[in-house]
């Protein structure tokens, strides 16, 4: 294609110094028969590892099986020049390093929606946001800083300062762990009942987007620059197969989400059936001197306080707690202000509030009995207890950020694979 002038149109095709002859291409790659039957057999195989003998369920199984003979079968082909492969494992290694940032960010949408729900105050000037609305913050963020990121980047570029691919996806990774150790930094030493503050969860948010800028973007346009064309759509699956992954481990590590008490059973609001459900695990033994009106004690680091007593009286092993509440003085919220304590202070016995539209107004009306386990069983991750949410926290803060320190460091090296690609 030429200009009316009879001159070519756009630049000559480039050609990378570090290539020589014997590493241009051979064209027409087909995958045989023996190669397929081949990654059938270990994925059938890897599958069966995962499955049976790891114990990983059926969609675990398949997706981690895939990211492993995918990526061989790519790698393996005989038409793939040494420059190619080179850049090839840049890719594979770098999404290995991406299945981390993607498992801690989508905790958005389980853990940190059940924190939104449970521990953050939502009022704001008498309005009670949503749990769910909390995933506004996120795009919100991107439409606003995508155009300063862009700013930034152009303006490194400029100066020949811009950061190559693989040291942008290390940023990426440590904005990641900066963000869950600014929210563990917020909920240290709170007790279950308490609520934080809307600007933490809020802050990881916009901590978060501002990792999500620096490697997603990159990421995919690095594959497309080091992809060979011909296989451009498969590294591209490969890479998003890596994001399959990172979805999978992040369900499996939201369920490390710790329940530092437990609703185990709910009930239908019935005075007369509260005290059936009560004295069935309240010892009569726990209050060995009668209540007076400013008792108080501790159970479980909680303290209660007497709010009414119509009805206390001790039979042969039984306690009339129909009428009988004491005050939780660290509330939970405005819709959970009345317990009954179990004497080895494990259980609680709580009346909740819904509000219910009536005449056109919300009103307070008890609508549950709620049995909670004051001390349930906690969850592990690699030998370590999850205790609390500080603990749960903290597993983000040092899976991303050793992995962006281990990218950095490896990056000279990664970038000598890419062969002149940034």
């Amino acid at each position: 294609v030429v200009t009316p002038e009879g001159e070519a149109v756009g630049l000559p095709p480039k050609t990378y110094e570090t290539e020589s002859k014997e590493d241009v291409a051979k064209e027409g790659s087909k995958l045989g028969f023996k190669k397929i039957a081949i990654g059938l057999i270990c994925l059938v195989g890897l599958y069966y590892l995962f499955n049976q003998v790891l114990e990983f369920d059926a969609i675990g199984g398949i997706i981690f099986s895939s990211c492993i003979v995918l990526p061989g079968l790519i790698i393996t082909e005989s038409s793939l020049t040494k420059v190619e492969k080179d850049r090839i494992w840049v890719i594979f290694i770098v999404a290995f390093f991406v299945i981390f940032f993607w498992s801690a960010f989508e905790q958005a949408g389980a853990s940190l929606t059940f924190f939104a729900q449970e521990q953050t105050n939502r009022n704001i000037f008498g309005w009670t946001m949503p749990a769910s609305l909390f995933q506004i913050f996120n795009a919100l963020f991107i439409v606003v800083l995508a155009p300063v990121a862009v700013a930034i980047w152009g303006a490194l570029g400029k100066r020949g300062k811009e950061p190559s691919s693989p040291v942008k996806q290390a940023i990426g990774l440590a904005f990641l762990a900066l963000g869950y150790l600014y929210i563990a930094w917020g909920v240290k030493g709170i007790d279950p009942w308490t609520k934080v503050s809307i600007v933490w969860l809020v802050g990881l948010y916009l901590i978060h987007t501002i990792g999500e800028l620096c490697l997603s973007p990159i990421g995919l346009s690095m594959v497309v620059k080091l992809a060979p064309t011909r296989f451009v759509s498969l590294l591209m699956g490969v890479w998003f197969m890596s994001t399959a992954t990172a979805n999978k481990f992040a369900g499996e590590l939201s369920a490390l989400y710790p329940e530092e008490v437990k609703v185990e059973q709910t009930y239908d609001a019935n005075p007369n059936f509260i005290g059936t459900v009560a004295t069935n695990i309240i010892d009569t033994n726990v209050w060995s001197e009668p209540l007076q009106d400013s008792t108080s004690f501790p159970v479980a680091n909680i303290k209660f306080d007497k709010d009414t007593i119509s009805s206390f009286s001790m039979g042969s092993g039984t306690m009339s707690v129909s009428n009988y509440h004491l005050k939780l003085m660290h509330t939970v919220n405005s819709s959970m202000d009345k317990a009954v304590v179990s004497a080895d202070g494990k259980h609680l016995i709580t009346t909740r509030y819904e509000k219910v539209k009536k005449d056109g107004a919300f009103v307070d009306e008890e609508s549950k009995i709620e049995i909670w386990n004051l001390q349930p069983e906690k969850p592990s991750f690699l030998g370590m207890k999850i205790n609390n949410l500080f603990d749960f926290f903290m597993i983000f803060v040092y899976m991303a950020g050793a992995a962006a320190i281990l990218l950095f460091v490896i990056h000279k090296w990664l970038l000598k694979k890419m062969h002149g690609v940034r």
